[in-house]
C-alpha cells in the first residue's frame, strides 16, 4: 500500500526513484527506541554519524494504518471512512519521498519543509483522485476543509515541534487555496501539475517567500 502511495506521488511531482518505501519501514519498538516520548501514528527516522555523509532513514506507520488501508478500497481511502488512515500513510510517504529526492541531490531538508511539503501533498492527492467525478468543484473545497479548516495536533501549542505543525498547516492552507482557485475551480489540471512541481523543487525559503507574496 505505501508502495502505491509512494508512485503516486513521484507520478505527480515527476520524479523517478530507485528506492522504495517498502524496504525502509521500521516496526514499533524502533521507532520508540528514536523518540520515546512520541505517540504517534508515522514517524521518518533519520540519523547521520559524525564525519559521514550517508544518511541513514526509516519510517514508521502504524500497522493498524496500513491494515485499514489494505482492508479497503482505494475509493474508499478518500471519498470513505479510511480518509484518516490515507493522510497519515501519505504523510509518512510525503517524507521519505521528499527526503530522498532532494537529499539524494546534495540539499539539506528542514522539518518545515517536510510538514509543509506533506500538507500540499494530501491535498494534490485528494484533489487530483477526484477530479474526474461530476462534483469534483465540491468535492475538492470538502477535502481542502478537512484537511485545514480544524486540525488536530499532537504536540502542544506553544512546543518547538507544535508550533512547526501548526505553521506548516497554515502556509499550506494559503498554497492550497490558491491552487484550488486559480486552477481546480477552472480544471486546470496540467496547469497545475507545472505549478505544483516548480514548487516541490524549491528551497524551504522560496516556498514560504512565494506563499507570503501571493494574493
Amino acid at each position: 500500500m505505501l508502495g502505491r502511495l509512494q508512485r503516486g506521488l513521484q507520478d505527480i511531482y515527476g520524479i523517478d526513484l530507485d528506492v522504495d518505501v517498502e524496504d525502509y519501514l521500521c516496526d514499533a519498538g524502533v521507532a520508540r527506541e528514536h523518540d520515546p516520548s512520541a505517540s504517534r501514528r508515522e514517524m521518518l527516522l533519520v540519523s547521520q554519524s559524525d564525519g559521514a555523509d550517508e544518511v541513514q532513514i526509516a519510517l514508521y506507520v502504524d500497522r493498524a494504518i496500513i491494515a485499514g488501508l489494505e482492508a479497503s478500497h482505494p475509493a474508499r481511502w478518500i471519498l470513505g471512512d479510511q480518509f484518516d488512515a490515507y493522510c497519515v500513510g501519505l504523510e509518512g510517504v510525503s517524507h521519505f519521498v521528499y527526503l530522498a529526492f532532494h537529499g539524494g541531490r546534495g540539499r539539506p531538508v528542514t522539518e518545515l519543509e517536510l510538514e509543509l511539503q506533506a500538507e500540499v501533498d494530501k491535498f494534490v492527492s485528494c484533489s487530483l483522485a477526484v477530479r474526474q467525478l461530476s462534483d469534483a468543484a465540491r468535492l475538492v473545497g470538502a477535502i481542502r476543509q478537512r484537511l485545514f479548516a480544524d486540525p488536530c495536533y499532537v504536540d502542544d501549542q506553544g512546543s518547538e515541534r507544535g508550533e512547526r505543525y501548526r505553521l506548516a498547516n497554515h502556509l499550506a492552507a494559503r498554497y492550497t487555496a490558491r491552487l484550488e482557485r486559480l486552477y481546480l475551480a477552472e480544471s486546470r489540471v496540467a496547469e497545475m501539475l507545472r505549478e505544483v512541481r516548480r514548487f516541490y523543487r524549491l528551497t524551504q525559503r522560496e516556498k514560504i517567500d512565494q506563499i507570503l507574496q501571493a494574493a
